[in-house]
């Protein structure tokens, strides 16, 4: 601008032809230069401003781009409220459905297709649960409706398969982002328990369940009030106080035992109502808990009359009748059974000053403990109607039968204040034998524990491991440090991975009761096929139960979202009009639920997922609380 105007500057010059082309471009170039150097300053501040602009600009560009193209690559196959069949998704919020008009969770809107870069997982929505993968860069976690065999070789947890990876901690913001996230979901969890609840007060109270799909009463546990009962400290735990407090008032006025006319099971009713009572009583201090609960141990106590002083599995309540079921190799009791009081009955004997629960159990435990094998595993049945008893058959298992007396190993330990170390000799013993005669892996590498006569199978019931074998290293007298804690801990992972893989390897998105474990073969294979009979889904606790103390122990964010998934599962294929119910065949993900609804899934399935999600909890698992089998807390005095 400059340059043309001295040029023009110059009119008579240009009338008399004597500048050419190239001469006129020549001197104008010339101008140019020499207006520069005139006008130096002006000139610097102007091409200055316009550089800083054009290199704005191409910023400005590039994150364009590169919205657009995250936008583009992250689209979901759902638009934000579409509506398909009758269920009505949406996209928004922390990464789950919401709540329709009828107060039902709609499914979680599926992610088509999971980019997976090496061992990065692609932002799908930056509010769902924030976890770090091995590279240590946050990345949020898809929703996975992908269910199926496509998930044993397209699954973006696997480095959690053999158990040696640890997640690295999450930074103060991104977990506040996470609880936040959590509290919506644990909030979610409470609607399922107010959903069942409501409609047991409203069309079984005082019943031992309440059917989902016709919602009727009926009474299963001889008429023991075992919904209500089993609820009590999950009721207490989700701040629903007043429906505490209304059945406190039916227990104090109705539950009376004297009126139970059938014979009841030792195990059943000594973890749900005698554990359940006394959970209450240490949430409440109500009184009521703690003399109900004396007065059914009393009862109980007459399954003890055997010869050898070890109980029987059945009861009589008032005609201090005992007995053993006659399918039961030589009418023997189950070791689970024999083994899985102590907890309960110790609690009562300090609470209520009463010593003659706790001799009784501890009797139990000495004779056990004098017979323990050489690998620390016990088979599960025991002749009691001999002065001297003694195993009937070889079967050991970590599953039916067996479970909870190697889980109360642990807990019983833990509630003397790690004082009494039988018991945590029994347990570490029996835990070396589980890693050297039941601990398996297929040519996959998913690891799963079987019995000894039933080896390429896992129980549901066993998922309860991956929490007992973690709380176990966590509260090892030398801690994580030790070579055992190492290992167990190591083996919690990855048994975690593999119950959680029975889940989403199933079309339903829900775990057989008992799976066959499989060896794979091509891509298309499953790890797991549900054994013929046992294909069904009960609403059962055990990984919810794991989920939520590898979590509490590790705070690895993983397990929360694990457990939500496995909660949206259950939403959607268990849920019904007046409850949640059992599922048939977690091979179809096309049938209704049955209409059964057992009591553990208000006492354990739902408080686990509650919890899970609760970053609020004052729970602490290493010094001051222990769950019983039925999830019902404790507190350690």
């Amino acid at each position: 601008f400059y340059a043309t105007m001295n040029i023009q500057q110059q009119p008579k010059l240009r009338q008399r032809g004597r500048y050419s082309t190239s001469s006129y471009h020549t001197n104008l170039s010339g101008s140019f230069i020499r207006c520069v150097v005139k006008h130096n300053r002006t000139v610097l501040v102007l091409m200055v401003t316009m550089f800083i602009m054009l290199i704005t600009s191409l910023f400005l560009y590039v994150l364009t781009i590169d919205e657009t193209s995250s936008s583009s690559s992250l689209s979901l196959p759902i638009k934000k409220d579409e509506v398909v069949g009758d269920s009505t998704f949406s996209h928004e919020g922390s990464g789950f459905s919401l709540l329709d008009s009828d107060h039902r969770l709609r499914d979680v809107p599926a992610i088509q297709k999971e980019e997976v870069v090496g061992e990065s997982i692609s932002v799908h929505d930056k509010s769902r649960l924030r976890l770090l993968n091995n590279d240590h860069h946050l990345r949020a976690v898809p929703a996975h409706n992908v269910k199926g065999c496509s998930r044993a070789t397209n699954d973006p947890f696997e480095r959690y398969k053999n158990g040696t990876f640890t997640a690295a901690s999450v930074g103060v913001a991104d977990q506040i982002e996470n609880d936040n996230i959590a509290r919506e979901r644990r909030d979610i969890v409470r609607a399922a328990m107010k959903h069942a609840w409501s409609n047991y007060e409203k069309y079984s109270y005082g019943y031992d369940e309440l059917q989902p799909m016709s919602g009727k009463g009926s009474n299963n546990w001889a008429g023991l009030a075992a919904t209500m009962i089993d609820s009590l400290d999950t009721l207490w735990l989700m701040d629903m106080k007043d429906e505490f407090k209304r059945a406190r008032e039916w227990i104090e006025i109705n539950l009376d035992f004297a009126k139970v006319q059938k014979d009841v099971s030792v195990f059943e009713t000594n973890i749900r109502v005698v554990g359940g009572l006394l959970a209450a009583y240490d949430a409440s201090g109500e009184s009521i808990f703690l003399e109900k609960a004396k007065d059914l141990a009393t009862r109980l106590l007459n399954a003890f009359q055997s010869p050898s002083k070890l109980p029987y599995g059945f009861v009589n309540l008032n005609k201090k009748q005992a007995s053993n079921p006659s399918w039961i190799p030589q009418k023997g009791s189950i070791l689970a059974d024999l083994g899985s009081i102590i907890v309960e009955f110790r609690q009562l004997s300090k609470r209520s000053g009463d010593t003659k629960f706790k001799e009784a159990v501890d009797n139990v435990h000495e004779i056990l403990y004098n017979l323990m094998p050489a690998d620390g595993l016990y088979p599960v049945f025991v002749q009691v109607s001999s002065k001297n008893p003694y195993f009937i058959q070889n079967m050991k298992s970590f599953g039916a039968f067996g479970d909870s007396f190697y889980e109360y190993m642990l807990k019983t330990w833990l509630l003397s204040r790690k004082e009494d170390q039988m018991y945590r000799i029994m347990y570490d013993r029996a835990i070396d034998g589980l890693h050297q005669n039941l601990l398996k892996t297929n040519n996959h590498g998913i690891m799963f524990v079987t019995s000894n006569t039933r080896t390429t199978e896992m129980e549901h019931l066993t998922c309860f491991l991956p929490g007992l074998l973690a709380l176990g290293a966590y509260t090892h007298v030398d801690g994580l440090k030790s070579e055992q804690s190492k290992r167990d801990l190591a083996t919690a992972k990855a048994l975690a991975y593999t119950c959680y893989q029975m889940y989403v390897q199933m079309p339903s998105g829900l775990a057989a009761d008992i799976s066959v474990v499989s060896n794979r073969f091509s891509q298309s294979d499953c790890d797991f096929k549900p054994r013929i009979g046992h294909e069904y889904y009960t609403l059962r606790p055990e990984l919810m139960e794991s989920l939520f103390i590898l979590h509490h122990l590790t705070r690895d964010e993983t397990y929360r979202y694990w457990g939500w998934e496995v909660f949206n599962s259950i939403e959607k294929h268990c849920k019904a009009q007046y409850g949640y119910g059992r599922y048939a065949n977690v091979k179809d993900d096309s049938l209704e639920p049955e209409d059964k609804m057992e009591s553990f899934f208000l006492a354990e399935t739902l408080k686990y997922a509650y919890l899970l999600q609760d970053p609020d909890h004052t729970i602490d698992l290493i010094d001051k609380h222990v769950f019983n089998t039925e999830a019902h807390l404790f507190k350690v005095i």
